[in-house]
């Protein structure tokens, strides 16, 4: 649903970080859906497609500019009993796309592989994520999500 800032600045790391970049670059609003787990043992339990809308074009670039810079140096660092254990950017070829695998343990001692796309069209950044427990590579998968995504923005003018 609707996210507010207080759903980036609070209980997050760098929480602090969050509020300043927010408002740096003018943050208007933002919409999260989140599209469940997997079935029975499934070891890949979510996708997910969050926008952030900014005021303009490029507020939008240069928020996420400074997101791909920032969230790297997280690696290390624990929040509720959850550590982020490690972080790989890497950007995605032909689709002016940057990609994220994130390791995160939580407290029983799980690991969970996290896979972002993120990408700007017009004033909104669009990050697209799923996520499992067995470390699949899950960035194929991910990027067929982005370019469902991208072809309706695209279709709402916004390519």
């Amino acid at each position: 649903g609707p996210q507010s800032k207080s759903d980036y600045t609070e209980e997050s790391i760098d929480s602090e970080w969050w509020a300043e970049t927010l408002d740096k670059y003018n943050w208007q609003a933002g919409y999260y859906q989140d599209f469940g787990i997997g079935g029975g043992d499934s070891p890949v339990f979510n996708a997910s497609v969050l926008l952030d809308l900014y005021d303009s074009p490029e507020n939008a670039a240069q928020s996420l500019a400074e997101r791909l810079e920032r969230i790297p140096t997280w690696e290390g660092q624990s929040q509720d009993g959850a550590t982020l254990e490690s972080v790989a950017v890497f950007e995605v070829e032909g689709f002016d796309a940057w990609g994220m695998t994130v390791g995160v343990r939580d407290s029983s001692g799980t690991l969970y592989t996290l896979t972002n796309i993120d990408f700007v069209r017009g004033p909104i950044i669009v990050d697209v994520g799923t996520a499992s427990t067995d470390q699949r590579d899950l960035v194929p998968a991910t990027l067929a999500l982005v370019q469902m995504v991208n072809a309706r923005l695209v279709a709402a003018g916004l390519g």
